[in-house]
């Protein structure tokens, strides 16, 4: 993995032990998993109905 993806799962990581103290780093990497899928699929050109929907979950 690079340096960069690294650094961004730790520092997601440490978000996610704010917010739940069981969090671990496979949930950290399945966040930023998620996030790249949605900014993929955004920057695609492909027919995303409400964009909005990406942000909210309701895909």
């Amino acid at each position: 993995m690079p340096e960069y993806r690294n650094w961004l799962v730790e520092e997601v990581y440490q978000l996610l032990l704010l917010a739940h103290a069981n969090a671990s780093k496979i949930d950290a990497e399945m966040f930023l998993f998620v996030v790249d899928g949605g900014v993929v699929q955004l920057l695609s050109g492909s027919d995303v109905d409400d964009p909005e929907r990406l942000i909210e979950g309701g895909c």
